[in-house]
């Protein structure tokens, strides 16, 4: 345990220096670029892309990086570092214009991968990985699958990646098209179903989801993934007397599973069991110590039990960095928020807004402060209107009544 905290101070400080790097917007929108296509183009390519006629333009945003240690430089292409492809990966991800910056690098990715990849094997599994890639998250898996059949672990891989960013939809049609393609029982098809019982899940679809669950026990065996999974099923119904004993069976079968001992905490934190919820939340802090849905649940539940000072202190966590704190803000301003301070409340919900747009919950709290005190709030309304669905745009809808 020490040894993995000391090493996720280590990650969090380095990224937190990193982050406060003072790097050209060029060079930063080069470091998404990077993100995006996994490090495999070469500086050419990526001056082609960006329709550079230069490429030493391109090539002094990667050495602005390489001089402040964002990159490393191997067989003729800049590396984002380790340390940091998740923190530029998740910039790059929630960029306004990323659907944009993703259809267009990857049509001009088609236009250059070799037509006969036996001559010149190299480029083309060099390239068309990536192609697959930003197919997918362009939302054009079927035309993935016309160019490589073979490359479903790929395209799971990339629906991974948009059900974690919170594009629910969009992964759920990523899984309808390649499931087709998967023959069972294997490995993948046990992880392409278990991903869609998660899309519906999120989609509100509760039985479909479980019927699903239920089909992957009897096929391939029970498993704390498939007991953790049903017990979240439940847990997002406010069925938390249900889902307890799953998670439960889940830690039978792995006691480190932080999910599970996260879950099971919050259901008993509903079911107002705050002292049985702070065991358990503070047994995930010991396999997470970094995690912020972690921290910020264990400043919920010492709020519960009265301990103001304590659960501001919860959240003075040297592990997480900046990029990733916006859930310590929403929480701090709970915090206040129950004091009955609203002016500190709102500052830290601007905080969370202002470190992540997409921190939907900070902005449904400012609107509500907003509708009692502002005026002009009825663009946020329907800002929200456009972007959020099922249980956020239902509390949007009560906040708006």
């Amino acid at each position: 345990y020490k040894k993995f905290f000391i090493k996720s101070i280590n990650v969090s400080f380095a990224k937190e220096v990193i982050s406060l790097s003072e790097i050209s917007q060029s060079c930063d929108m080069f470091l998404r670029l990077l993100a995006l296509t996994k490090s495999a183009l070469y500086i050419d390519e990526i001056s082609r892309a960006l329709g550079k006629s230069d490429p030493n333009e391109v090539l002094s945003w990667a050495d602005e990086a390489y001089n402040v240690g964002l990159v490393d430089y191997a067989e003729g292409r800049y590396y984002l570092d380790s340390i940091v492809a998740d923190m530029y990966y998740d910039k790059a991800f929630s960029d306004t214009n990323r659907q944009k910056i993703v259809s267009h690098i990857a049509n001009f990715l088609i236009s250059i991968v070799p037509s006969d990849p036996m001559k010149n094997p190299k480029d083309y599994s060099r390239i068309v990985p990536i192609i697959v890639h930003l197919l997918v998250l362009d939302n054009r898996s079927k035309e993935a699958l016309q160019l490589r059949r073979d490359m479903l672990a790929t395209m799971l891989a990339s629906a991974w990646e948009q059900y974690n960013h919170m594009q629910f939809d969009a992964a759920h049609e990523t899984i309808k098209n390649i499931a087709p393609e998967c023959s069972s029982p294997s490995q993948l098809d046990f992880d392409i179903k278990h991903l869609e019982s998660l899309c519906l899940m999120r989609k509100e679809k509760f039985h479909e989801s479980l019927e699903i669950v239920k089909y992957l026990r009897a096929e391939y065996g029970n498993s704390y993934l498939l007991e953790f999974l049903e017990g979240r099923i439940y847990k997002l119904q406010e069925k938390c007397r249900e889902a307890i004993p799953h998670y439960l069976q889940a830690l039978s079968m792995y006691s480190q599973h932080g999910s599970s001992l996260r879950d099971v905490a919050e259901c008993y934190f509903r079911l107002t069991r705050y002292d049985v919820a702070l065991g358990y939340v503070r047994r995930a802090k010991t396999i997470d110590q970094g995690n912020p849905f972690v921290v910020a649940l264990e400043s919920k539940i010492l709020t519960a039990l009265g301990q103001i000072p304590e659960a501001l202190a919860a959240l003075d966590n040297p592990v997480i960095y900046t990029q990733d704190s916006s859930l310590i803000e929403f929480q701090r301003g709970r915090i206040h928020d129950i004091l009955g301070e609203d002016l500190k409340a709102k500052e830290h919900y601007r905080n969370a807004v202002a470190i992540n747009p997409q921190d939907w919950d900070a902005r449904l709290c400012l609107l509500n402060h907003s509708m009692s005190s502002d005026s002009g709030f009825m663009e946020e309304v329907d800002y929200l209107k456009k972007q959020l669905n099922y249980k956020r745009l239902r509390i949007l809808t009560n906040i708006e009544a």
